[in-house]
């Protein structure tokens, strides 16, 4: 197993002995994927060999599938896994990927006149600290839903969901993510109250 941002199933490759025992990686991160090194010793019970050295990468974002080279004492090498998060075929490194289970919201700033108030999310579990960091979360609606402000020949559209469909945001070295401005701009607010249609809202989910 192969413990850097998760475990992953492999076979060893000086076949057919299937590598059992814990083997450890160094890995640093680059800007689109995380380079390992891992040195096996004595990963080939009863035989002359005394090492396996894996060289390569973690695939990114999710960290759930490996590919690069290897060499062993014996003087065999190759390659393993595919640069692929889906691999047609094996030896490969493939784990599931982690996921949040929830986020934590909190409003960052004051209301900002022409976008709303911001708001700072932050990703569960945070372990090990910074899970997601490298990650994009990403905005979408999830349906329609209800301007009681808006009036026929308004001169804003109903406000009945979000705004940039598609958005994305990084996730930061602590699992943060931010801002999302969330709300009404001071002159849409100021509208409606000139036409007399306050109070009233805007609900929607994403």
């Amino acid at each position: 197993m192969l413990r850097a941002g998760g475990f992953f199933k492999s076979r060893a490759f000086c076949l057919p002995q299937i590598l059992a025992s814990p083997i450890s990686a160094k890995h640093h991160q680059l800007p689109l994927d995380t380079r390992f090194t891992v040195n096996n010793v004595n990963s080939c019970p009863g035989t002359l060999n005394t090492y396996v050295t894996f060289t390569g990468y973690l695939g990114q974002p999710g960290c759930n599938y490996a590919y690069g080279s290897w060499k062993n004492g014996l003087g065999n090498s190759g390659g393993f896994g595919q640069n692929s998060a889906y691999p047609t075929s094996g030896p490969y490194f493939t784990r599931p990927v982690d996921v949040p289970t929830s986020e934590k919201s909190v409003q960052s700033g004051s209301w900002n006149t022409t976008m709303g108030a911001p708001w700072h999310q932050t990703l569960a579990p945070n372990s090990p600290p910074g899970e997601f960091s490298g990650r994009v979360v990403n905005e979408y609606a999830s349906g329609t839903g209800t301007d009681s402000c808006w009036f026929t020949n308004s001169k804003y559209a109903p406000f009945t969901a979000i705004t940039k469909p598609g958005y994305g945001w990084d996730v930061n070295g602590k699992n943060l993510w931010g801002a999302d401005f969330i709300g009404w701009k001071l002159e849409t607010v100021q509208y409606y109250r000139a036409q007399n249609k306050v109070p009233c809202g805007a609900r929607f989910s994403q």
